[in-house]
């Protein structure tokens, strides 16, 4: 009863959900993604794998240098 009671007390509104993330580059194909990156002077990022070739990239191992 208590929970009813509790329940009863919350509008509609504040049963939405908060608005979805969105992420400034989200979107962009393999190839301008990686011309987006911002990266250190001297550093490039090179595309060497994108979708659809990797759908669900699930085995990624990351050293204490961090390299992928």
């Amino acid at each position: 009863m208590a929970v009813g009671g509790l329940l009863a007390g919350v509008s509609a509104a504040d049963n939405e959900l908060p608005p979805i993330e969105t992420f400034k580059f989200a979107g962009l194909p393999p190839e301008q993604a990686a011309k987006e990156m911002t990266l250190p002077a001297g550093f490039k990022a090179t595309l060497f794998a994108g979708e659809p070739d990797v759908k669900q990239p699930i085995a990624v191992a990351i050293d204490d240098r961090g390299r992928l």
